[in-house]
């Protein structure tokens, strides 16, 4: 006899299936299981046997074959109606589950991810109406045909964090997140998982999933579950997913949500080009609260023995106590990878307000004190790294790059420039190529011998070899002079010393008095920044940036360097406005059109005249990667540091 419950069962999937029927209709999709003979040859494509497993209902999508594709919707519920054989052996399965259970496997074919039934869909379709979260399966992968797709490479990926994992609870859609993933759990990069930390992960996967559902179903956004436990994995460690209480992981993921808000919608990074003024309108700064002092809190990269960057920036700290007076605390603090979570939550027991972080390999930290801290306002020194709650900044240092070109290349006799850059990250092409432009403005025959200082070797020393007399190589960060023979900027080796030409100078100290003079202002309210991320990208306009000019250069370049100068400040040209290609011969420019701001900032060619490449991550000295990891201009393809990460 077949229990009501098993007939109700039925109906209620039976209701289910037809009502996605009919959505799936209306929208022009198809109702049914799609077939995966349908999608791939799958006899050409190599099967590998991965044995017994359970497999996430979420990720089957479909059956081998067409046969019966009319008795299942789209979503595995049932179809058929009164007196069909289907109807009664799906309700007999229906209770004999309800009895003993079902435990025999299911066998299916896994091809990028995804599951399609070749024995077994009346156990899945009942299973999935009851609610079941896994059943067990005999899996068979089917290896993909090697591609230069997206798609290919992430799943290269899962394939790797499969063999270490042997979980498919989680997938990605990005490649470098499961290598992400791996270190966020704690685990080595090749770290094989024990069967206690899979049955550990499922527990605590299951219990974030449940929460983040909950949540979504009150405010939803387009972010699947795997990415937004990343994300929350970056402010909270792996063991509180133990200890938590329902509340207490609700109450933690209401704090990342506006990060995951920002993701969702997939919004690129707004750019403020100008020095700020005003970001509302008259009546919003007619009643903004005003705030006569502030804590302002600068945090620096630890070093030993001195850096020209840190040093710049607590010269700069020093500028912005002189300028504001009693209407700041300046407090200085040092942190590194390892104890930035300490340091920072001493400068939030401190007192801060704001806090500028000037080293961009404290963001993992940065993201998290700012995540428990929401009413502070943060802002990291980087570029090209969007991230919701925290504003960035940096400097166009490429316009004062093109005028140091203009001046190398008109003091050159030779038709060869040397260009020493440091690290391969976001904004350095630009530099390098608005360089390159720059020189041939003033001799159009002359070619860019590009060295870096994070590969081996001596780059200047190179050069030299190389019969080189014009360099171009580090800016000036913390002085407010050019000295004699000193290879610093845009120089010449003229008989036997260095002769300093030009160089870009950063005054960041202009930065931190307008933003601080801005939020005393009471016109930013750190809630504006909860669902959109924004830098401050200011040039030469702002004085953030300027150029130097030596009293060795002949007056004609010196006049040369301040029109160039005056040129760019009241936009009267475009660096990058004229035809332009690469020096793989491919147009990166047409000349109809400006590049974009976005289109200069994440630049990773290198203009024709350029003799040199990008050096890819595993070139680099270990001394260079850490940054590297986190800005590069290919960081999307490299695994994480302890310096942490961004999705």
């Amino acid at each position: 006899m077949i229990s009501d419950d098993a007939q109700r069962q039925y109906q209620i999937a039976q209701k289910e299936g037809t009502r996605y029927v009919n959505d799936a209709i209306s929208r022009g999709e198809n109702p049914y299981l799609p077939a995966l003979d349908d999608i791939v040859d799958t006899v050409k494509l190599n099967a590998q046997y991965l044995g017994y497993m359970d497999i996430p209902m979420d990720l089957i999508k479909g059956t081998k074959t067409r046969g019966r594709q009319d008795a299942f919707a789209g979503n595995f519920m049932p179809l058929l109606g009164e007196g069909t054989e289907f109807r009664a052996k799906w309700v007999q399965l229906c209770d004999s589950h309800f009895d003993e259970g079902i435990h025999d496997p299911i066998v299916v074919l896994e091809y990028y991810g995804k599951f399609y039934v070749q024995e077994g869909n009346k156990r899945v379709s009942v299973l999935k109406s009851l609610g079941a979260r896994a059943i067990y399966a005999q899996v068979t992968r089917l290896n993909p045909e090697p591609s230069d797709s997206h798609d290919y490479k992430v799943y290269k990926e899962f394939i790797k964090f499969y063999s270490l994992s042997k979980t498919y609870l989680v997938w990605f859609t990005h490649r470098t997140m499961y290598a992400k993933l791996q270190s966020a759990l704690g685990f080595e990069p090749e770290h094989v998982w024990t069967d206690e930390e899979r049955q550990a992960f499922t527990s605590r996967f299951y219990f974030f999933k449940n929460v983040f559902t909950e949540k979504q179903k009150s405010d939803p956004h387009d972010i699947d579950v795997s990415t937004a436990l990343l994300c929350w994995l970056q402010v909270f460690p792996y063991e509180c997913l133990k200890t938590y209480t329902n509340k207490q992981l609700i109450d933690s993921l209401n704090k990342v949500w506006p990060e995951i808000s920002y993701l969702s919608r997939h919004q690129k990074e707004e750019l403020s080009i100008e020095p700020v003024s005003s970001e509302k309108n008259f009546f919003a700064r007619l009643f903004a609260s005003t705030r006569s002092s502030l804590c302002v809190a600068f945090v620096y990269a630890a070093t030993t023995g001195g850096s020209n960057w840190v040093h710049g920036h607590e010269m700069s700290a020093e500028y912005l106590k002189q300028q504001l007076g009693d209407r700041v605390v300046v407090k200085n603090y040092y942190a590194d990878p390892d104890n930035a979570d300490e340091v920072m939550n001493r400068v939030v027991s401190d007192g801060a307000d704001v806090m500028f972080v000037t080293a961009p390999t404290l963001i993992g930290a940065t993201r998290r004190i700012k995540t428990l801290h929401p009413d502070i306002f943060v802002l990291v020194c980087a570029l090209a790294m969007p991230m919701a709650g925290v504003r960035t900044y940096y400097a166009r240092s490429y316009e004062a790059k093109f005028i140091s070109g203009a001046i190398a290349g008109a003091m050159s006799d030779a038709n060869e420039i040397g260009f020493i850059a440091k690290y391969p990250i976001y904004g350095v092409p630009a530099e390098i190529n608005a360089f390159a432009l720059g020189a041939r403005m003033t001799n159009p025959d002359v070619r860019i011998k590009l060295k870096w200082t994070c590969l081996p070797g001596n780059p200047e020393e190179e050069l030299l070899n190389e019969g080189v007399t014009v360099f171009s190589s580090h800016d000036i960060i913390s002085r407010t002079e050019l000295k004699d023979n000193e290879s610093v900027g845009t120089y010449m080796y003229e008989n036997g010393v260095f002769v300093p030409l030009s160089a870009p100078k950063w005054n960041w100290g202009t930065f931190y008095e307008k933003v601080v003079r801005f939020i005393l202002s009471g016109e930013w309210d750190p809630e504006d920044d909860n669902d959109k991320s924004l830098t401050y990208w200011w040039g030469l306009s702002s004085g953030v940036m300027d150029v130097y000019l030596s009293n060795e250069l002949p007056d004609s370049a010196k006049q040369l360097g301040n029109i160039l100068k005056q040129g760019i400040i009241h936009n009267t040209f475009d660096i990058f406005g004229g035809p332009l290609k690469d020096n793989k011969g491919r147009t990166q420019n047409d000349g109809t059109k400006a590049l974009s701001l976005e289109e200069i900032k994440k630049m990773r060619w290198l203009l024709d005249n350029v003799d040199g490449k990008v050096p890819e991550f595993e070139e680099l000295l270990p001394m260079a990667q850490g940054l590297t990891r986190i800005l590069g201009v290919y960081r999307k393809h490299i695994a994480p540091g302890k310096e942490g990460f961004i999705i």
